[in-house]
């Protein structure tokens, strides 16, 4: 069928908005400078598309926190070994601004320096925040 004809045929309401969503389906073809649209393709595809977006009633969202847990209590687990890197990491940086001569060096030695300190307190700052959490699924919110 000719896309003029598809369109009077199903009802479409636009011919380029029916054209894209045909072409997006895979349904127009080209013969030359005419263009056909395969109806039962197309229909098939709005068909199987209806189907699979159906709402399935009868389920329920689960509100188990369990797998949250999991992972509050996998980045505590990790947490004091990152800081203990993290403070390695300065301690040497801070070793590179005091023995560093050329000016150049030393102050971007002192800007990784800050990066590390402010990395240091963001993953402290992490470790009470996922402590806090952690309680609170646990042992339900403070009050």
């Amino acid at each position: 069928m000719t896309l003029s004809q598809a369109v009077e045929f199903l009802g479409a309401t636009s011919i380029t908005s029916f054209r894209r969503s045909a072409k997006e389906k895979n349904c127009l073809l080209r013969d030359g400078r005419i263009v056909f649209v395969d109806v039962r393709k197309y229909v098939q595809s709005i068909v199987a598309n209806s189907l699979v977006n159906e709402p399935k009633s009868g389920k329920t969202k689960r509100t188990s926190k369990g797998s949250r847990r999991g992972i509050l209590m996998a980045r505590l687990a990790r947490a004091p070994e990152l800081i203990e890197r993290k403070k390695e990491a300065i301690k040497e940086a801070q070793l590179a601004v005091k023995n560093e001569t050329v000016p150049y060096l030393k102050q971007r030695s002192s800007a990784r320096l800050a990066e590390l300190e402010a990395g240091l307190k963001k993953l402290e700052a992490n470790q009470a925040d996922d402590t806090k959490a952690l309680r609170e699924i646990e042992y339900g919110p403070e009050e």
